[in-house]
């Protein structure tokens, strides 16, 4: 049950992040370079947000897609980490262009920055 559960609110926000995506247009691919990611896949990264998110929703072949939303996240974070070590602060295009969602601190530094560069 708590499996259930945890695949659909991850799968809410996976459909959630690739639509906002979708929704910022020719922006997208350019935040995601500056993240790192190869020209090649940005277009991708948005439809297959979507499709991971309902197939997790759906539970369709639920162990497999929860092992490529795991590694998915871990790509992700691989990409976030490489920048930080490097020293450059690209804007955070996780959630695309939904400002209810990249709400910035008091400080214009976003929570998850602030945490970071303090811990």
């Amino acid at each position: 049950m708590i499996a259930d559960i945890a695949a659909s609110i991850l799968g809410a926000l996976m459909c959630v992040a690739g639509g906002a995506k979708v929704v910022m247009g020719a922006r997208w691919p350019v935040e995601a370079r500056a993240m790192g990611a190869p020209a090649w896949i940005a277009p991708i990264v948005p439809w297959f947000e979507i499709v991971l998110g309902a197939l997790l929703i759906a539970r369709v072949y639920l162990p497999a897609m929860s092992i490529v939303a795991l590694v998915t996240l871990q790509a992700f974070t691989l990409l976030i980490v490489a920048q930080l070590s490097r020293g450059r602060r690209p804007v955070c295009a996780c959630f695309g262009s939904a400002p209810a969602l990249r709400r910035t601190s008091m400080t214009g530094a976003s929570p998850v920055r602030e945490a970071w560069s303090s811990g």
